[in-house]
């Protein structure tokens, strides 16, 4: 009986053994390909053998089996692939798997850093870039990307690098800093189920011409995409959208400062959105904008100094136009209020100060308007006419500096 059951213990050692040596195996002809070995129960890629004339290649399934795992520099100095697709059953990538990668120049990915989960310097996108080897000038460029307030690494990426996918399968918050500070990255496209992008998500990316974002993103985070002057066309939903949305976006909040300082021109907000924060638009270029019907909260500043913008669209859904909402908007000449039914609307202090070529404005689809506050047209020059209806309480110096 203990020789029997020892045959059957050394005959299923041999087994294991055979399957784990038989992963090691390249998935290409001869020696190339992907280097699959099985490790503490995943499927892992250890490395790749460039194969002949190959530039694109998918991650995801060996002879049926589900890769789980890729591991540190699996792809570290590949010379030859131009695109990677990890599929959604990679749960785990280590770090410096694509790196000194000299020609990628397309990466789709289940998530930015290690894993879908990770925290810290492992939730960057540049953490699977990991390298202290430079790449020469004219093939790569040095990052420095923050994971806090204080914390950085250094990475470098190839020049070519110019478009990310981050195609979720399971719901997926886009980390805070993600993307910070990668300077040549063109175009991102988040699909799936990308719930929210991130606190300083898109921070610095100085080259980036267009983010596509998913249907599912219902909040856009603080200081999301501040420093990022080659996104300036349109917010919405046209197909050269810089910031683009299709009409069934989910997005409720755009965040504190999420585009103070942004050169868009147009912003037309998706039907489902009812907060924009402080500064969320303070200081940028928007021209014309256009507010959702669903749109409850205009934030405090969250137009401030906004010198450009000439037509603002609303309605009377509002309840709150926040202080300083519109504040040296002064090329601001119309403001167009449409019916609605809030229950409550507040006009903030100096929401509306030194709007300089506003000549007259129409409050009265504001049925419940309750409060003009200090300040709110103080500087408005040429303002003629303000309109309103019902018990509205006026703060100080409401239309100081004004012909009214």
């Amino acid at each position: 009986m203990k020789k029997l059951l020892y045959l059957l213990l050394s005959l299923v050692f041999v087994l294991s053994l055979s399957a784990v040596i038989a992963c090691d195996t390249p998935t290409g002809k001869g020696d190339s390909g992907l280097k699959i070995r099985y490790i503490d129960g995943v499927y892992t890629v250890i490395d790749y053998v460039q194969e002949t004339g190959v530039t694109s290649l998918t991650i995801d399934k060996v002879d049926g089996k589900e890769i789980g795992a890729i591991k540190k520099g699996a792809f570290s100095g590949n010379s030859s692939l131009t695109e990677i697709i990890v599929g959604s059953s990679v749960k785990e990538i280590g770090e410096g798997a694509f790196a000194n990668m000299k020609k990628l120049e397309k990466i789709t990915l289940p998530f930015v850093g290690a894993k879908a989960d990770a925290v810290n310097d492992q939730r960057l996108f540049g953490y699977t870039f990991l390298t202290t080897e430079a790449y020469e000038e004219s093939e790569g460029y040095s990052v420095t990307q923050n994971y806090s307030q204080s914390g950085t690494i250094s990475l470098y990426l190839p020049n070519t690098l110019k478009t990310v996918n981050i195609v979720a399968t399971e719901d997926y918050e886009l980390p805070r800093y993600a993307f910070s500070g990668i300077t040549r990255l063109e175009k991102v496209n988040l699909e799936g189920k990308i719930t929210e992008i991130g606190d300083n998500a898109f921070n610095g990316c100085t080259g980036l011409k267009q983010v596509v974002v998913a249907d599912a993103v219902e909040r856009i985070g603080e200081n999301a995409f501040i420093e990022c002057p080659n996104l300036k066309n349109e917010l919405g939903i046209s197909d050269t959208a810089s910031i683009k949305f299709t009409k069934d976006s989910a997005l409720k909040e755009i965040d504190n400062g999420a585009f103070s300082g942004s050169k868009l021109t147009k912003v037309s907000l998706t039907k489902n959105v009812e907060r924009i924060g402080e500064n969320a638009f303070s200081n940028s270029a928007v021209k014309t904008l256009f507010l959702n019907e669903n749109l409850k909260e205009i934030g405090n500043y969250a137009f401030y100094n906004a010198t450009k913008l000439e037509t603002v669209e609303m309605s009377a859904n509002v309840e709150k136009i926040g202080v300083g909402a519109f504040e040296n908007a002064k090329e601001l000449v119309l403001v167009n209020v449409k019916e609605g039914n809030a229950t409550d609307t507040k006009i903030y202090s100096s929401a509306f100060k030194n709007c300089v070529e506003l000549k007259n404005i129409d409050l009265r689809n504001f049925k419940t308007l309750s409060l003009i506050d200090d300040d709110a047209f103080n500087g408005c020059t040429v303002l003629e006419s303000c309109l309103y209806v019902g018990d509205v309480i006026l703060g100080e110096r409401v239309f100081n500096g004004t012909k009214i």
